[in-house]
């Protein structure tokens, strides 16, 4: 069984974007139910600001989700406390729907916390970023690192001969690459690292270098 789980969760609003009453009311019933079954929590509230690269409003269903990041920072601290074993984190939901100029600004909200993001979750969205920001999702995101305090540590393009260079330069780390980008996987094993096979969903691949 399980012991433990991480909560990825953004109806932060009643249906049609109306604001409930305790703006972290879906956060203070996960909480609650982790402590009523005694599960340890990794609460990991969504950031959804915008509906689509080009910023555009959000619309229909997506008007649950929406916070600003000072909205977003108000959630956070309304919020009840977790367990002994819980953990806040936060969660840009993607490059589609989120400023990529506010990605730092969101994981420096809980320093050292986890940071959880989609990065590749439909094709047609992998699509946007590419004509957008001139990178798929997951090869942006490898050439944007951001350090513990939320602060940007490296900005560069890579191509993919660089890619796997960058890699093997780097200590110890978790990689998340999408599925498709299995030839690095690959490449990476003739350089001695380890590759895992996909977890945790469709569309993306953990791996661990050693």
């Amino acid at each position: 069984g399980y012991a433990a789980v991480a909560e990825f969760h953004y109806l932060h609003h009643a249906p049609g974007g109306k604001a409930y009453a305790n703006r972290a009311e879906m956060g203070a019933r996960i909480v609650a139910a982790a402590a009523q079954s005694g599960l340890g929590l990794t609460l990991l509230p969504v950031l959804y600001a915008q509906g689509g690269c080009d910023g555009r409003a959000l619309a229909g269903g997506q008007l649950r989700f929406g916070n600003d990041i000072s909205g977003f920072a108000a959630l956070l601290e309304s919020l009840p406390a977790l367990s002994a074993d819980g953990v806040l984190g936060v969660a840009p939901h993607s490059l589609r729907a989120v400023p990529v100029a506010a990605l730092a600004e969101v994981a420096a909200l809980r320093p050292g916390g986890p940071v959880h993001i989609h990065a590749a979750e439909q094709v047609a969205e992998v699509a946007e970023v590419l004509a957008h920001l001139g990178a798929r999702p997951v090869e942006w995101l490898l050439a944007h690192g951001a350090d513990a305090r939320g602060q940007m540590a490296f900005s560069r393009r890579l191509t993919r001969p660089k890619l796997l260079e960058f890699f093997v330069a780097q200590p110890r780390c978790v990689v998340a690459l999408e599925a498709c980008e299995r030839y690095e996987g690959e490449e990476d094993r003739s350089e001695g690292e380890g590759v895992r096979e996909p977890l945790l969903g469709a569309g993306e691949e953990r791996r661990e270098t050693r």
